[in-house]
């Protein structure tokens, strides 16, 4: 066995082609277990062993041929002779990060076709080779992400047998895991692709992710019982579990999509901050920080006329926002035409121009997936023949007449004077659409990857349109899309007090400068959207700018999204929401290089106690505190080592008494469900 150092990790490498990460050279001399770093199942047939293991009962060996070093990484190939069929699974290292990213290959060296029932992007094993086995004691620690709809990044941390991994045997095919998984393109609706393993042992955190929007899942599995050595982590595209299957043809190649993994010293934060450097240096869409507006959550809810902006738009421009996006509402359906009924005599034309005379960019919103009654049927997706999602029809983005179209109504936007455009996704498809004697997981994989060619295109055409990726929220925001965006949706949740949880949980997901954080002071909540007014009662309730100043303080955490219905503030709540934007713009350019620091443990929605997170640079760190229910608490910073603090905001009113000490920081909030930003050097 080799040890190969890369930057802080060394790649202990088998004289046959298995290799295991660690921060620090290993005492086991060979790592001849025979457990390949890809997962492959063949056919009808169990998953493909190493020869001479045969822990299950298949018919299907890898056999190693050869391990090639190359600059940045190293390609090792297996073989499948029962198949003819050749493994390579293509290892890159990440320059200056403790990051490894591999896709897997299989060519087809026979005569026949050969169907695909598993192939994983990689297979992580020998995890906790050194030391005590992990069923003896609370060793791991492993961390997932709930991701559901307004409940976006919840995090939760559990030990190995509360996943239900732990022994019950010793023989050697005992297998027992823990899968997290998601369906179709919205690739995260249930899970986020990330796990997160600390080892509390030996002080190192593995992190394990997956990219694409399309069928995935996610494993962590122990084999041979009582006599187990390691765990195992599979970061899968699909199987036939998840309606995805591929007939690989006589010299056809099938590649992956991308896992990303490594392992740091250090628990979870380190870790998240290892992945966020690495999405910073993926990103091909770089943020342009702007204070934002938008006319949709908990404001217009898609109902947009002249009469509805106009007055949002002379109040955003007061407040001082950079950008101001019109949502639904202005578009028919698909067609992406403007509504004549809603803007007639050429007002859309007038609002966008108002809007730039403002001295902010004008944006509006699109779901490019999304065909409505625009595209004739043959243009739509379908599953075996049928097409798919009646009520919200979706275009075949593989269709070549689709994609003109679709840039076309880019193209008129464009020239109208939009420069910002969220595109949205609101609808999933299930298990996928396909082509005839197609896989719908196959399909709907193919259909991703026609829709980044889309943006591709989009950004190479218009370079100084931002794009806003959104899916009711965050239900498409694996890296391997967000990648093409400049922001990201964290959510749609329509109640500010649960807000804190969720971007703070999707911070471990994508880089802070992504995380596009609805603030929506004067909201008007689904319960007044019908009548679209304000009962005199409700108004007064926000005249003291408590509710301001929290939802503020959410939105000055990540990327700043305001809406709600600012045009009726008072006199203070307007100076609350000024002097917000005045503050956020005067680090907003910074937070691209901030990491994010969890000063306390994760939180979920149902907690009601207090919240907090920090960007952490150089030489400060901008802090967020959320009082929920309880509005006395301290929090230790002790690890940052910042001696100064200064609270930033708000100081149009004085909502907290605080001290600092021994770097704690002591505060005493007035009221519950209140807010403040602060400043430690």
């Amino acid at each position: 066995m080799k040890n190969v150092k890369h930057n802080d990790t060394f790649i202990n490498v088998g004289d046959k082609g298995h290799f295991y990460l660690s921060t620090e050279k290993v005492s086991r001399e060979n790592f001849e277990y025979g457990y390949i770093n890809t997962n492959l199942m063949i056919d009808a047939n169990y998953e493909t062993e190493y020869k001479g293991i045969n822990v299950m009962p298949t018919d299907d060996f890898f056999l190693f041929k050869s391990l090639k070093e190359k600059d940045g990484g190293m390609e090792i190939s297996f073989s499948v002779d029962t198949k003819q069929l050749e493994v390579t699974e293509n290892v890159e290292f990440i320059k200056g990060l403790n990051v490894i990213r591999q896709t897997t290959t299989v060519k087809n060296d026979g005569n026949d076709c050969v169907r695909l029932a598993r192939l994983t992007a990689a297979n992580v094993t020998g995890i906790g080779i050194d030391g005590s086995k992990y069923f003896d004691t609370n060793r791991f620690a492993v961390h997932y992400c709930l991701n559901h709809m307004q409940g976006e990044g919840q995090w939760q941390v559990k030990t190995m047998k509360e996943l239900g991994i732990y022994p019950a045997s010793t023989r050697l095919w005992e297998r027992t895991g823990f899968r997290i998984q998601s369906f179709a393109s919205w690739s995260t609706n249930d899970y986020y692709p990330l796990i997160i393993i600390e080892d509390k042992e030996r002080g190192e955190c593995w992190f394990f992710e997956r990219e694409g929007a399309e069928n995935w899942y996610m494993e962590v599995y122990a084999c041979e019982g009582w006599g187990c050595p390691f765990i195992n982590v599979s970061l899968g595209g699909s199987d036939e579990n998840m309606g995805w299957t591929y007939d690989l043809k006589p010299n056809e190649s099938y590649t992956t999509t991308t896992a990303v993994y490594g392992v740091v010293k250090g628990g979870f934060e380190e870790a998240v901050r290892e992945l966020t450097a690495y999405k910073r240096f993926d990103s091909v869409a770089k943020t342009k920080m702007e204070a934002s507006y938008n006319t949709f959550m908990n404001c217009n809810w898609g109902t947009e006329t002249k009469e509805r902006v106009m007055p949002l738009v002379d109040a955003a421009a007061e407040a001082g926002c950079e950008c101001f996006v019109i949502d639904s509402g202005w578009e028919v359906p698909g067609a992406w035409i403007i509504r004549q009924d809603n803007w007639p005599n050429n007002d859309f034309k007038e609002i966008i121009d108002y809007i730039r005379s403002k001295g902010m960019r004008a944006g509006a919103w699109m779901e490019l997936d999304c065909a409505a009654k625009a595209f004739e049927d043959e243009y739509l997706r379908r599953r075996d023949g049928k097409i798919i999602t009646h009520h919200r029809l979706k275009a075949d983005l593989r269709n070549p007449v689709v994609k003109e179209r679709l840039l076309d109504a880019v193209d008129r936007l464009y020239k109208l004077g939009i420069r910002f455009i969220k595109n949205d996704h609101n609808n999933d498809e299930r298990c996928g659409s396909n082509y005839p004697g197609e896989s719908a997981g196959e399909g709907t994989r193919r259909n991703t990857l026609a829709f980044y060619e889309l943006i591709k295109e989009i950004r190479a055409r218009y370079p100084d349109l931002v794009l806003e990726n959104c899916a009711a929220g965050g239900a498409r925001e694996e890296n391997g899309t967000l990648r093409y965006f400049s922001l990201q949706s964290t959510s749609d949740q329509e109640d500010y007090r649960l807000y804190p949880s969720i971007l703070i949980g999707s911070m471990a997901n994508m880089p802070p400068e992504k995380c596009g954080i609805w603030g929506y002071p004067y909201p008007l909540t689904n319960v007044y959207a019908g009548v679209k007014v304000f009962p005199d009662e409700v108004i007064k309730t926000f005249e003291d700018g408590r509710e301001t100043v929290f939802n503020l303080v959410s939105a000055m955490s990540g990327f700043m999204y305001l809406s709600g219905k600012i045009n009726l503030m008072n006199d203070l709540n307007k100076k609350l929401l000024k002097e917000g934007v005045e503050v956020y713009k005067t680090y907003k350019d910074t937070i691209p290089n901030r990491m994010p620091a969890f000063v306390l443990p994760m939180k979920n929605m149902d907690d009601k106690t207090f919240n907090a997170v920090g960007l952490k640079g150089d030489s400060d760190m901008i802090l967020s505190v959320w009082a929920l229910e309880q509005t006395e608490f301290t929090l230790d910073l002790n690890k940052y080592g910042f001696n100064n603090i200064e609270r930033i905001y708000p100081t149009v009113i004085d909502n907290v008494n605080f001290s600092y000490s021994d770097k704690k920081l002591t505060l005493r909030f007035k009221e519950k469900y209140s807010a403040c930003l602060f400043n430690l050097k």
